[in-house]
């Protein structure tokens, strides 16, 4: 029993009946009652990673998740040799992103950074800006809508696979509750 785990959306509503059938069947059972998914560093950050496509891409959206989300290793660019390292700051980010007048879509996104990489601005925000445009074009790719007719099977895949490149490991509880609570998002 030691391996089970059951996740409650609302605990106010099944964590009796719960208790009491596992109660009957003899098991043995513990109910946290802790900070709720959605109160979770790793939650919060997965609840904006996935606002991020209904918003447009919209720039205070991003910023925010950028701001608030604990970012991995990979999304980084620590792993794979990459630079990033020295030019990841979310706060610099949304100063350049006001710069360049970014409000929200991909293509903005796309075409507004690049323009200002190339314009009369500071070494370290045009440097910023071409960091940046690298790291939201695979985040937006990663995030397009998948196909209406996907199985929940294949969604809870997706959304582990963009868990696991976005955000940093958390606290496994954390973790193991957002893995179950992708595919019931989409």
């Amino acid at each position: 029993f030691r391996e089970i785990a059951i996740l409650l959306r609302s605990p106010s509503t099944y964590a009796a009946p719960i208790a009491e059938a596992l109660d009957e069947a003899g098991v043995p059972y513990y109910l946290h009652d802790g900070l709720s998914l959605a109160e979770t560093p790793t939650g919060k950050a997965f609840d904006l990673l996935l606002g991020l496509d209904a918003t447009r891409f919209a720039r205070s959206d991003v910023i925010e998740f950028l701001t608030a989300a604990p970012l991995a290793d990979d999304a980084l660019g620590k792993r794979g040799g990459s630079d990033y390292g020295t030019t990841i700051a979310p706060s610099l980010w949304d100063v350049v992103t006001r710069r360049a007048g970014i409000v929200e879509g991909r293509e903005e996104w796309r075409v507004r950074l690049a323009r200002f990489e190339r314009s009369a601005a500071a070494p370290a925000e045009r440097l910023a800006a071409s960091a940046l445009g690298r790291f939201v074009e695979p985040l937006f790719e990663d995030l397009t809508p998948p196909p209406a007719r996907d199985s929940w099977s294949r969604l809870s895949e997706r959304w582990s696979r963009i868990l696991t490149r976005w955000l940093a490991p958390g606290d496994d509880r954390d973790r193991h509750g957002v893995d179950a609570a992708g595919a019931d998002r989409r």
